[in-house]
């Protein structure tokens, strides 16, 4: 229905592949310089990936003064989207978690 079809226009699961990087830490300064750069590390990587953010993580935050921030990485394959990350993963500090959809 609705929701197949917005997730077809919105290149969402399952029409595409998206890795979602959560980055954590005590000075969102740092750390929004830190997501940026990840960010940025993505884009040159090139082979087709999207990036959203970084933004603001939603839900609660696990320790009091702990900040939150999210990146989203899109693409078509899977394999393309391993391959983007790998660079800007190894360099990226204060990354919490990295999960993968689907």
């Amino acid at each position: 229905g609705a929701e197949i079809a917005f997730r077809r226009m919105m290149r969402y699961p399952p029409y595409s592949h998206l890795a979602e990087v959560v980055f954590e830490g005590g000075d969102i300064r740092r750390l929004a310089r830190q997501a940026r750069e990840f960010s940025e590390g993505v884009r040159r990587a090139g082979q087709g990936g999207e990036v959203q953010g970084p933004s603001r993580a939603l839900g609660p935050i696990r320790t009091k003064g702990s900040q939150r921030l999210v990146v989203l990485v899109r693409s078509p394959r899977r394999e393309d989207l391993l391959e983007i990350l790998a660079p800007p993963l190894q360099a990226a500090r204060s990354v919490r978690s990295v999960q993968l959809l689907p």
